[in-house]
């Protein structure tokens, strides 16, 4: 979410982000009506939260400063936030979970699709870097996200054959020794 003229308030933003997760995850065990509940922050809203920000900075009128941008930003993800926390509180009070029911299967199955897509693009971004606008299929650029694509191909792949915990965090953990050890060349 905080890339280009955000970058600088990375550490701020990331301090915040993990106080507010923190709050969340309190109130949620605290509230809910089973004592045994887990909560981490999901990486769908993030996608959300990064589109809506490239639309505030993209539509924020010349010679804006960053400062303004980041309060924007924050105060974007602290409503919407509220917002959300309500609405599933009202949920979870008036007991109207069933309702879930009469989503129709196409919408739900385009929103898991496009957050997909999403969460893709923004990956093979992230691992171009800067502010990539030319084509991915350029020699130089496919070396850049080729590597993550095959990394995230090997950990599904060995998620469908193995069940064990440690898995995700042991392909993160050696494809991460392979790259500087690559680099070290």
């Amino acid at each position: 979410v905080f890339f280009g003229p955000l970058l600088a308030f990375y550490g701020y933003a990331a301090i915040l982000l993990i106080a507010g997760s923190i709050l969340a995850m309190t109130i949620t065990a605290y509230f809910s009506s089973w004592r045994g509940i887990i909560w981490i922050p999901q990486d769908v809203p993030t996608a959300i939260l990064a589109i809506t920000t490239v639309a505030i900075i993209s539509n924020a009128p010349t010679g804006t400063s960053a400062t303004d941008l980041f309060v924007t930003v924050v105060a974007l993800i602290a409503v919407s936030s509220i917002t959300t926390g309500t609405l599933f509180y009202a949920l979870g009070k008036f007991r109207l979970g069933n309702l879930v029911r009469y989503l129709p299967f196409p919408v739900i199955a385009g929103f898991l699709g496009g957050t997909g897509w999403l969460l893709l693009k923004a990956g093979i971004d992230i691992s171009i870097g800067d502010q990539f606008t030319g084509s991915y299929w350029q020699p130089e650029i496919i070396q850049r996200w080729c590597p993550a694509l095959l990394v995230a191909l090997a950990a599904w792949w060995l998620g469908r054959r193995y069940d064990h915990p440690l898995l995700l965090p042991g392909v993160l953990l050696f494809s991460t020794i392979v790259f500087h050890l690559l680099l070290l060349t």
